[in-house]
């Protein structure tokens, strides 16, 4: 079976209402941004998303995030320079862990 699609539209064109993502990267290295853009325009909600944090105001999950897209959450990130805390980008339904940023 040839899983590779042309465009990231089509890589996420099956992905459902309520679908549970792993989203790989670290901070914003590594973080799968097209495929959430494309995501984000397929139009699935209620998305249950664990990754290493929620990303930034229009990069990342954060993407998702506004757009309104997630159900439940489970994040984690950290700093060495400051403690991890719950942000207002965070939906209350965000579990085991927290989204990170700067004070």
């Amino acid at each position: 079976m040839n899983k590779v699609r042309d465009t990231a539209a089509e890589a996420v064109a099956d992905i459902p209402d309520g679908a549970s993502l792993a989203v790989g990267g670290f901070g914003l290295s590594g973080v799968p941004d097209v495929l959430i853009r494309a995501l984000c325009t397929q139009g699935a909600g209620g998305l249950r998303v664990v990754s290493n944090n929620c990303g930034v105001d229009g990069r990342g999950l954060g993407v998702l995030l506004a757009a309104g897209r997630t159900g439940v959450l489970n994040l984690w990130a950290h700093t060495p320079t400051a403690p991890p805390r719950r942000t207002p980008r965070c939906p209350p339904h965000t579990r085991s862990g927290f989204c990170w940023a700067p004070a």
